[in-house]
């Protein structure tokens, strides 16, 4: 199955997140990391996800996080030519035409403005699983 990776500190986001994936009835499961050395521990397969098969298809990734941010992430990622693949969504609550191109420079699939309420998310999120949800990058 398709695997969508949250990562992002306020729990109240995957929350949201995990509802307008569901209601959007993607064919994905999601997995839920909070915050950005967790999750390179997790690409990695480092520390408490040694041993583990779990992949990535695609990211949700919050720009503002405690221990490593999505700008030091995408760095990161980057590091790992196995990772240049995997499509990934930068989401920041503020429009930042300077830190959109830090971050698409770095790789980012696209840098997504979070929406103030769950129908204009859904609207957002619907068109990023049509496209991605029905393939896989590790096919």
């Amino acid at each position: 199955m398709f695997q969508v990776v949250i990562v992002d500190d306020e729990i109240s986001e995957h929350f949201l997140l995990k509802k307008a994936i569901a209601n959007c009835k993607a064919p994905c499961e999601t997995i839920s990391i909070y915050n950005g050395l967790q999750f390179m521990d997790f690409l990695l397969k480092r520390e408490a996800y040694r041993g583990r098969s779990e992949r990535t298809d695609l990211i949700f990734l919050d720009i503002t996080m405690p221990l490593l941010d999505g700008i030091g992430v995408l760095k990161e990622m980057r590091k790992h030519p196995e990772f240049k693949r995997i499509p990934v969504y930068l989401f920041s609550s503020e429009a930042d035409a300077e830190l959109r191109a830090v971050c698409l420079e770095l790789g980012a699939f696209e840098f997504v403005i979070k929406p103030a309420d769950f129908t204009e998310l859904c609207k957002k999120i619907t068109p990023i699983l049509a496209r991605h949800c029905t393939t896989s990058v590790h096919k």
